[in-house]
């Protein structure tokens, strides 16, 4: 598998999460959960087929096609081995959500690339092809047998969520917090709908916050005051 040493998605990232977790100690003090590859049914709990189906494809393009496809995306480097990462990344935390909820486990992390957040429904994006937040959250109510399960999904990434976010904007099961660097509309992804005002439509209003800074000097009490 090949990359480009420069760009700011690359095996590293990873490497360094896990790597701090063996640090810390917490390594030998987890279960390991069996990761696993996510089905094209599963993905389509968030994404249409045609999405699943141009990832899919992926796996089979030629460099050069490759490079004319991801343009067409925002902030996206693709590979023939995107798509099987990403199904592994998007299967890993369906078995730590049911570890969790089967009670296996009392809490779980699954520390996996590529991420999910800015995926949207109908498109990749921000170096994001299945939008894996959003995905777990409907596998955890998938497989809930008292309905109707709640979720609550907090995002502190410096960037807004914006796929998570237009995937429960009208749904009230999902309960969807954000706090990011906003910038006044013009830090990634670039877009209003990260502004503190869209709360969520139809049902889902309310259920959407947005805690959106426009200063890149947040610190740890400016977290601290948003979680409180």
């Amino acid at each position: 598998m090949f990359f480009y040493r420069h760009h700011p998605e690359q095996p590293q990232r990873i490497f360094k999460i896990f790597n701090k977790h063996e640090d810390l100690g917490l390594v030998n003090r987890c279960q390991r959960i069996p990761a696993r590859m996510a089905t094209e049914n599963e993905l389509a709990m968030c994404h249409s087929v045609k999405h699943i189906q141009q990832m899919k494809a992926t796996a089979d393009m030629k460099p050069r096609d490759l490079h004319k496809l991801s343009e067409e995306y925002n902030s996206v480097y693709l590979s023939q081995q995107s798509y099987r990462c990403a199904l592994l990344a998007a299967g890993s935390c369906f078995s730590a959500v049911e570890a969790v909820l089967t009670g296996q486990v009392n809490n779980g992390v699954a520390i996996v690339r590529p991420p999910g957040h800015h995926a949207e429904r109908e498109s990749a994006c921000g170096f994001c092809f299945f939008n894996t937040a959003a995905l777990a959250a409907r596998y955890a109510q998938k497989i809930t047998h008292k309905p109707p399960l709640r979720v609550l999904i907090l995002d502190w990434d410096v960037h807004h969520g914006n796929g998570t976010q237009h995937i429960f904007e009208d749904d009230d099961s999902v309960l969807y917090i954000s706090l990011h660097r906003y910038d006044n509309g013009t830090f990634f992804p670039s877009s209003e709908d990260a502004a503190p005002d869209r709360v969520g439509v139809a049902k889902g209003a309310g259920f959407n916050i947005n805690v959106a800074w426009s200063d890149g000097r947040m610190g740890d009490s400016d977290y601290l005051a948003a979680f409180h």
